[in-house]
């Protein structure tokens, strides 16, 4: 069954990430990409922030966080690692963002294009033409990106049934 937006949980998510939420121009070997992270101590609310948006993304955690002078509780993070997933949030909540939030994301973006602007320049890569996409067409790629994500998904499931984590598979090919 396909995933269909809801309006209210829309709004809810928007507000959330309004927020909670942060958008960031990681750098990378060759462009970078935007990344999408909010934190918070209850996994509930960003899985339901992740189902509100289609599933994008994946939940972390727990994480302990190190403060020998006073303890604090594990904390859980949501993310988009992605360029293209965090573009289909942005379509997704952009309608019920607040001016403030708009602007950062507009700063990041900005940011985002120069990096790879100058990157694709000096790789030769660089084209003018961009690609403008109807609602409909942010939706189907958004479905697609989510079927790309559950295989992703299944193929770190096999990974780690037949070898537990990354850091023990690494630990055992140290020994």
């Amino acid at each position: 069954m396909a995933w269909q937006p809801n309006r209210e949980e829309l709004a809810w998510a928007a507000g959330f990430f309004d927020g909670e939420g942060s958008l960031s121009c990681s750098g990378g070997k060759r462009a970078g990409h935007l990344r999408v992270d909010v934190s918070q101590i209850e996994p509930t609310t960003l899985r339901r922030f992740q189902a509100a948006i289609g599933g994008l993304g994946n939940v972390y955690g727990p994480w302990q966080r190190s403060r020998p002078e006073r303890p604090c509780q594990p904390i859980y993070k949501f993310q988009i690692g992605s360029s293209s997933g965090t573009f289909s949030m942005i379509a997704l909540l952009w309608q019920f963002l607040s001016e403030p939030k708009r602007v950062q994301i507009k700063k990041a973006v900005e940011a985002f294009k120069l990096r790879r602007q100058s990157i694709h320049a000096v790789l030769g890569r660089y084209s003018k033409s961009r690609k403008h996409y109807s609602p409909q067409q942010v939706l189907e790629r958004l479905r697609n990106s989510l079927a790309q994500q559950r295989r992703h998904v299944s193929r770190e499931a096999i990974f780690r049934r037949y070898f537990g984590t990354f850091q023990e598979a690494k630990r055992q090919a140290m020994m």
